[in-house]
């Protein structure tokens, strides 16, 4: 999504379709790619190595959890920095667009009906989480989502995708969606099984190893840090930590 400084949707697509008013991406604000009617799905623990380096056990379904619309910030925004609890951690990770819902959708129905991806910052307070994952994941802005939804060919093997975090510049993240322990099939497909998914629901494929909390010592994020994560078929994300919440 777009906002250009002053202007209404109407005045960038002008008064047809066929003949739109075009500004240029500099002169535009990207905006959160989510309709506010849409989920965020987010799965905990997907990857084996990020499992491990928490010391958790790998459970036999996915481990879901919501993330609100409310929790993320748009490409290039700030990120809220939660006061006062010292223990806000980084997460980057692949997130699918669905552009046709259903139920009880099988693995091969479940390709079908996801439309694109982006990337997901999911921004962790540790230590709320230890009592509540909900409220641990759901600090106003303390995560991200963008900087926009890209198309993928329906015969793209979405386990192929490969992704970093840097922290500051440094690289403290890789992954490729072949080391999860769920494809994305699988976890659409598991959704779906229990609820009736809509077009433009989100699915993230949770994160790999490397998270602040499994470093030695801790590696927490704190204000003017600069988050990115990038994945060469949908762009980058990218963020600073501001004192604002």
């Amino acid at each position: 999504m777009l906002q250009g400084d002053g202007l209404a949707l109407r005045d960038i697509i002008g008064g047809s379709v066929n003949d739109p008013v075009r500004i240029p991406l500099g002169d535009a604000r990207m905006l959160v790619p989510l309709d506010t009617s849409a989920r965020v799905f987010c799965v905990g623990r997907n990857f084996g190595a990020h499992a491990d380096e928490m010391g958790g056990e790998r459970t036999e379904q996915p481990n879901f959890f919501v993330r609100l619309p409310s929790s993320f910030v748009a490409n290039g925004d700030e990120l809220a920095y939660p006061e006062g609890v010292g223990t806000y951690d980084f997460e980057g990770e692949i997130a699918f667009v669905l552009g046709i819902g259903g139920r009880a959708m099988d693995v091969a129905t479940a390709r079908a009906a996801i439309f694109g991806a982006t990337l997901l910052m999911d921004g962790s307070v540790r230590s709320v989480q230890k009592s509540s994952l909900f409220l641990g994941k759901n600090f106003d802005g303390s995560g991200a989502l963008g900087p926009c939804i890209v198309q993928l060919p329906p015969d793209l093997d979405l386990r192929q995708l490969r992704f970093t975090t840097a922290l500051n510049g440094t690289q403290v993240q890789s992954g490729c969606l072949a080391d999860t322990i769920y494809s994305p099939e699988a976890l659409v497909s598991r959704l779906s099984a229990v609820l009736e998914l809509r077009p433009g629901d989100v699915i993230s494929t949770g994160t790999p190893s490397g998270v602040g909390a499994a470093r030695n010592p801790p590696s927490w994020l704190v204000p003017g840090d600069e988050i990115t994560v990038t994945c060469e078929a949908i762009g980058q994300l990218r963020n600073k930590v501001a004192a604002i919440f």
